[in-house]
């Protein structure tokens, strides 16, 4: 959920060819994603926008598992993928 505002989700929209979308952020633009070398972990790249931006950044994700699905953990923050209806 978005802390601002909880009626919206935030997140991270991985999409294929190493494309990346923020979802409900601003100011913290995600675009794009590669797998690091261990397999294990994605690289984030993008662009921050806050605190008198914007900035590049790099943000590694574990891949892990919770609940029996894919999720990223990030930072000890742990982004799952949406239930598709």
């Amino acid at each position: 959920p978005n802390p601002i505002a909880p009626e919206q989700e935030q997140g991270i929209e991985i999409r294929v060819n190493g494309v990346a979308a923020s979802i409900n952020m601003l100011t913290l633009r995600y675009e794009a994603w590669e797998l690091a070398p261990e397999g294990d972990r994605i690289i984030l790249s993008g662009v921050s926008e806050g605190s008198g931006g914007p900035y590049p950044f790099e943000q590694t994700a574990e891949i892990i598992e919770m609940d029996g699905k894919p999720a990223l953990k990030i930072d000890a923050v742990v982004l799952t993928k949406k239930d598709l209806i």
